[in-house]
């Protein structure tokens, strides 16, 4: 099956994980659809699927307007949608208490067909890790878009960049060199520092 881009397409494809044994042990135990241990944001499993609906389970700003995603109209065909979706067994029912490390273990051991996660963080470490221990390259891992109710178009959450991210820093008076601390947090908004910040060392990082 091709990567899915809408909603519809998800569908299948989680019914798929679900009832054709992809991992080929011979049992249904596939969880199609789960989520990395995160707050729930934009970036988590909500947020990548109410997206849809051009709405996240924040406040956010439309037209100069500041609206709350979980009072709008189109959050109820979200609802709708996951349980569905949770009915019918496609989600995993440990995002509602997420366990990092058992949800890092069923990933390894191919019981998780997707997920929300990192770019940087889960995707290459998970692909080094399988590699290290599987030779004949089995364990893929594939990067797809930000699904959306027409193909076609574009998710209005996901993609873009926010004015204002919901992550900081702070300087406590503990700290023995505050002029050098700040130096590195500035560092981090050059392209040098931003790619190390996010990505690591260039070849000794996983």
């Amino acid at each position: 099956m091709n990567p899915p881009e809408t909603v519809d397409k998800w569908y299948k494809v989680l019914k798929a994980f679900k009832a054709k044994d992809p991992n080929g042990n011979g049992k249904q135990d596939e969880i199609p659809f789960s989520n990395a241990a995160m707050p729930s944001n934009t970036f988590s499993w909500q947020g990548f699927i109410v997206g849809v609906w051009g709405i996240i389970p924040a406040f956010y700003q439309e037209n100069g307007k500041v609206k709350y995603g979980v009072t709008q109209p189109q959050f109820k065909q979200f609802a709708e949608t996951i349980r569905k979706w949770y009915k019918e067994g496609l989600l995993d029912p440990g995002m509602l208490a997420p366990d990092s490390k058992r949800w890092e273990a069923k990933i390894l051991n191919n019981e998780i067909g997707s997920w929300v996660g990192l770019g940087g963080g889960n995707l290459a470490r998970f692909l080094n890790i399988k590699r290290n221990q599987e030779h004949d390259n089995v364990f893929d891992i594939v990067a797809v878009q930000y699904p959306t109710l027409k193909k076609g178009e574009t998710p209005e959450f996901g993609q873009m960049d926010f004015r204002a991210g919901p992550g900081g820093a702070a300087i406590t008076t503990q700290c023995q060199d505050i002029p050098l601390a700040m130096k590195i947090l500035d560092w981090g908004y050059s392209k040098e520092g931003y790619m190390t910040f996010n990505f690591g060392i260039l070849g000794k990082t996983i």
